[in-house]
């Protein structure tokens, strides 16, 4: 009796302790799974083709600059957004590339999953830290017009393979400084 007991405790730590886990190292999580979306975002491509080399173009942006002040919940919305724009660009014609399907649709998945999870970070944080307006408006605007301009490009070079190939690019550049600033604030906490 006393064993069974035991051994069902056993079962429910070990079958608890994940989630114990997560709850205690959110950061940790989420820096893993922008490194997860950015080795996916580079298995389903592959190497950026050298014939798609013409293509690229000043695009690049760095992503400390789209962030307005320093307070973590300026940080949390301003990933979540970059996240959801980026999970609604690849939600659009992908007719012309020959990426690795299910690597495409894991990644897009993924996308999806941590604009929701950065998104419910952020609600949790304001509640505590309310967001200025300003900030607010400040911040999405300048992130909307890169990807609007990510979109246009798309747009005019009619979705062809290179043009995704400089914004997969583009996006990779991206997922690695929001890596870099998730492993700040995770070795800050």
């Amino acid at each position: 009796m006393m064993k069974t007991m035991l051994a069902q405790c056993f079962c429910v730590l070990v079958a608890c302790s994940p989630a114990l886990f997560l709850k205690c190292n959110g950061d940790t999580i989420q820096l893993k799974l922008i490194n997860d979306s950015l080795h996916l975002l580079q298995d389903m491509g592959g190497k950026f083709p050298n014939h798609c080399m013409k293509e690229v173009t000043g695009l690049s942006v760095q992503f400390r600059s789209l962030i307005h002040g320093k307070e973590e919940t300026d940080i949390l919305w301003t990933i979540h957004n970059t996240l959801k724009l980026a999970s609604n660009l690849y939600n659009s014609d992908l007719k012309s590339v020959d990426w690795d399907e299910f690597k495409l649709n894991e990644f897009k998945d993924l996308l999806y999953r941590q604009a929701v999870e950065f998104k419910r970070d952020a609600l949790e944080v304001t509640k505590t830290h309310p967001v200025n307006g300003t900030q607010k408006r400040k911040r999405r605007p300048r992130l909307r017009k890169y990807f609007k301009t990510l979109r246009t490009f798309l747009q005019r070079k009619e979705h062809s393979l290179c043009a995704w190939e400089v914004v997969r690019n583009e996006l990779r550049e991206i997922l690695q400084q929001l890596a870099s600033i998730c492993n700040e604030t995770t070795r800050r906490n």
